[in-house]
């Protein structure tokens, strides 16, 4: 029973960001950089779940290397999104050079600490903290700026809001991630429907987001 809730979990976490995709299809013309990232994010998520998911367990395998090679995308699209919504010129250029120091960061992981048979809970842990700081930041740009009268109507409020949620979240699971798998199954399955959770919800923000962008503008040709 409990298995099968958290493959149903698994498989809606996995295909969910199908749903912000075609969004932000009705919103294609209205979309400014940042949102870029974000489609790129979701385009990026749903390849690699799809893969791991579906098309490696044809053949036996199911390789945690893509979801390394996803940690590291992730960080890149995400840590180039806030370059674009952080005013602050210092912190722009420290993302730059944060983006080297992760990768450079993530091989050595890969080869040398984590390898790549095992979850990178390392990694994730670290990227959820950062970017967590990061959405907190974006938040308190946009409290002393006070440039937005309705945040509610605001997108990147309910995209940074998307994002502040998960990598909080993340960075709870994760960070005792080792100590909660050897709890025992049960403790194992709750922290991964606790995922699954947050990346929904992360999805879900996301959608109302792209969908609180200004519709294309149609040319009447009458």
């Amino acid at each position: 029973m409990i298995d099968s809730f958290l493959n149903y979990s698994r498989y809606i976490s996995v295909f969910f960001p199908i749903i912000p995709l075609i969004v932000s299809l009705y919103r294609i013309e209205s979309r400014s950089f940042p949102y870029r990232y974000i489609v790129l994010l979701l385009t990026a998520s749903l390849s690699i779940d799809i893969v791991n998911l579906l098309v490696l367990p044809r053949f036996n395998n199911e390789s945690t290397i893509l979801l390394h090679f996803y940690t590291l995308s992730e960080f890149i699209i995400l840590a180039l999104f806030f370059r674009t919504i952080i005013y602050n010129d210092t912190i722009k250029k420290g993302l730059i050079l944060m983006i080297i120091v992760f990768g450079l960061f993530k091989i050595i992981d890969m080869v040398l600490i984590t390898g790549t048979e095992k979850l990178d809970s390392l990694a994730i842990t670290i990227s959820s903290f950062f970017f967590t700081g990061l959405a907190l930041l974006f938040y308190w740009q946009t409290f002393q700026r006070l440039e937005v009268e309705a945040l509610e109507r605001y997108p990147l409020f309910w995209i940074n809001t998307g994002i502040l949620f998960y990598f909080a979240g993340n960075l709870i699971t994760f960070m005792f991630s080792n100590y909660i798998t050897q709890q025992g199954y049960e403790y194992f399955i709750t922290h991964w429907l606790l995922h699954n959770f947050f990346s929904l919800f992360k999805y879900v923000a996301f959608s109302i987001g792209l969908w609180l962008l200004p519709r294309p503008q149609r040319i009447s040709l009458s």
